[in-house]
């Protein structure tokens, strides 16, 4: 046993390359053999014969040869050079988890919000399934909800628009009865903190109005003031609450003024928000001021963005210090 075991590397080796050798002949047999059929009914001519039979056989007989060479030299150029990859990104599930679930023969199907805009956008889907995926959007946050619901109010089926009518409604209504609590809650305390802690999130209810896209036109103009109204004064009974400065400079963004909103943000840092929380919107107005340094500076800490997720691309451009 243990000089069958001594021998057993050499014996490989020559039953491999005796293998090799045998199809090699193989092959040329029968690529000779096909050349020649071929050759004689194509070139009945015996003078140019020969030549156009041993041109047959080289072809037929090296050009698979060439992929025994091509593919090592592929593996060998791809270890060698591997393509570049800048981040490994997450899957999408990582940035918003699967809001809608399907059950079919296959298993089960779950869907995220791009899977959700093209079932509500895609003409073949019934108004029956549509109607399943909108009763999904209900556990969606606003911001990414309410963009879904209008896009859905536009369907051919007039069910699936009266059914996001609906819910676009229902939330516009959870937040107005929020805000009437609140406002009733101001109107009858005299007690500083809890009449803080109302103007604080009745700014933030308002804001909620204008992140979601829920106030649009002379509405919209309406809910900048109460924003402004409930913010300012919240600021005035304590000065160094970082919410309500977040709050308002947010409303700064969204009126393009990125100078007001700067000073807001820096404020807001100064004051203990987190910096994972405030550099995105301070690179945002600086980008409005055309001022590219101060985004890629703002973009640069790796610390501050520990799940970046879906910001990966934006970071890596504006780390890269390419320009368009």
């Amino acid at each position: 046993m243990m000089l069958l075991t001594q021998f057993s590397g050499p014996v490989n080796y020559y039953v491999a390359v005796g293998t090799a050798v045998l199809a090699l002949l193989a092959h040329g047999t029968l690529s000779l053999a096909t050349a020649i059929v071929v050759g004689h009914r194509i070139q009945q001519d015996l003078t140019g014969r020969r030549r156009f039979v041993l041109l047959l056989f080289l072809l037929v007989f090296c050009i698979p040869l060439l992929g025994y060479l091509i593919v090592p030299a592929l593996y060998y150029w791809m270890r060698k050079y591997p393509p570049v990859v800048e981040h490994a990104f997450q899957d999408v599930s990582a940035v918003m988890p699967s809001m809608f679930e399907q059950r079919s023969h296959t298993g089960r199907i779950a869907y995220a919000g791009a899977g959700i805009r093209y079932q509500l956008s895609a003409k073949k889907v019934a108004s029956d399934e549509k109607l399943k995926v909108l009763n999904s959007v209900v556990a969606m946050p606003g911001h990414f909800a309410v963009p879904i619901l209008k896009q859905s109010m536009q369907d051919s089926a007039e069910d699936v628009r009266l059914v996001s009518h609906g819910m676009i409604d229902q939330r516009e209504k959870e937040i107005n009865e929020d805000i009437a609590r609140s406002q009733e809650l101001l109107a009858g305390t005299g007690d500083r903190e809890i009449r803080h802690e109302a103007l604080r999130h009745l700014a933030m209810r308002y804001w909620d109005l204008v992140y979601f896209g829920l106030a649009e036109g002379e509405m919209l103009r309406f809910v900048y003031d109460r924003i402004e109204h409930y913010a300012q004064q919240a600021l005035e009974s304590d000065p160094d609450d970082g919410e309500v400065l977040m709050v308002l400079g947010k409303l700064r963004l969204h009126q393009r003024q990125p100078d007001a909103a700067e000073d807001c943000f820096r404020r807001a840092e100064e004051l203990g928000v987190p910096l994972s929380r405030v550099l995105l919107y301070r690179a945002e107005a600086a980008f409005y001021r055309k001022d590219f340094a101060l985004v890629r500076d703002l973009l640069s800490g790796r610390r501050a963005f520990p799940n970046p997720g879906h910001l990966l691309p934006v970071l890596a451009y504006w780390r890269s210090g390419r320009r368009s």
